[in-house]
């Protein structure tokens, strides 16, 4: 009897164990990937043995990828997960995280290629139309700048960049742009109107992009001082030397006092300026009294010289205030 109970147990624990279900696996309607692949783990909590069974490449960084019912059924069957859909509407949606390549060594790997070709030393890389591409997050990709082809003349380049991180596949991304050099030059410090007189406070020297200096600029603050522009700077330009014009120092209708100097000689008499003149330029004065006009050099603000030989004299009268 004892012998009939010890066989007659264990066939019927053996019996109970194969008439239960296996343990109900539970979908994962949401998952955050960290691999660059995909696993059954990722799909099912309690997916058994086959947990770890990679399925297949992970979506790309920054990007996702949703897995319907039946596609969900059909893995399971494949790999024995005790999970069945219920209503047909279920999914898993599997995240994974992603951040764009920042731009600064892109830049740094750039601008020593660059160099490589000839560009100056300390240029500045400009990008146009760059689209970074996503890395996953934390990711030290390796850089390397392929098919690089560099215009001397205008700086302009266009090549391709290859993206290398350790378990993803390559990424190459095309770079096209232009290596600016820099150079220091005194540029407007603010706005520089027509007609206004310049001076030391109107520049500060800056770093600024050498196709913007391009043709014969102002290097040298103190060619300005006391000059105008023809037409209006823009804070922070250039300042082209051709637009620099000498300011009149005396004006078409201001009153100027002319100085007459000679041998043994000294007058001073008020005249009008009948035309606009800057200092050193000759002008036509009036004496308003005689109505007489001489020639005059502009010597400062409302300040002109006469040479005593050209004075004209009107009727064989003496200029007024001169003694003969």
């Amino acid at each position: 009897m004892s012998v009939a109970i010890r066989y007659r147990f264990p066939l019927a624990a053996l019996a109970l164990l194969l008439a239960s279900p296996a343990a109900a696996a539970t979908l994962r309607p949401f998952t955050t990937l960290v691999a660059p692949v995909v696993r059954l783990r990722d799909l099912f909590a309690g997916a058994g043995s086959e947990a770890n069974r990679v399925l297949g490449p992970a979506p790309a960084p920054g990007s996702r990828i949703s897995v319907g019912a039946r596609q969900l059924a059909a893995i399971a069957r494949e790999y024995g997960v005790a999970w069945r859909p219920a209503t047909g509407f279920e999914r898993s949606v599997l995240v994974r995280p992603g951040e764009p390549l920042r731009e600064a060594p892109v830049l740094a790997a750039l601008r020593q290629a660059l160099a490589g070709l000839g560009a100056a030393a300390g240029s500045r890389v400009v990008l146009q139309g760059f689209a970074a591409p996503m890395l996953p997050v934390g990711a030290r990709p390796r850089l390397v700048v392929e098919q690089l082809s560099y215009d001397a003349n205008d700086g302009g380049f266009e090549g391709v960049l290859a993206v290398a991180v350790p378990g993803e596949a390559a990424i190459t991304v095309p770079v096209v742009g232009r290596s600016v050099r820099r150079v220091m030059l005194p540029v407007a410090a603010h706005r520089l109107a027509p007609g206004m007189a310049l001076g030391p406070g109107d520049f500060v020297e800056r770093e600024v992009a050498a196709p913007a200096a391009r043709g014969v600029v102002l290097r040298d603050v103190s060619a300005a001082l006391g000059e105008g522009v023809r037409q209006a700077v823009a804070a922070g330009a250039p300042v082209p030397l051709h637009d620099l014009v000498t300011l009149p120092t005396v004006r078409r209708g201001q009153r100027v006092r002319m100085e007459i100097d000679a041998p043994g000689l000294a007058v001073t008499a008020i005249g009008v300026a009948l035309g606009d003149a800057g200092t050193g330029q000759r002008v036509d004065v009036l004496n308003p009294i005689s109505h007489a006009v001489v020639r005059a050099s502009v010597i400062g603000p409302g300040r002109v010289a006469v040479t005593r030989g050209s004075i004209p004299l009107p009727q064989g009268a003496a200029y007024p205030g001169m003694r003969r």
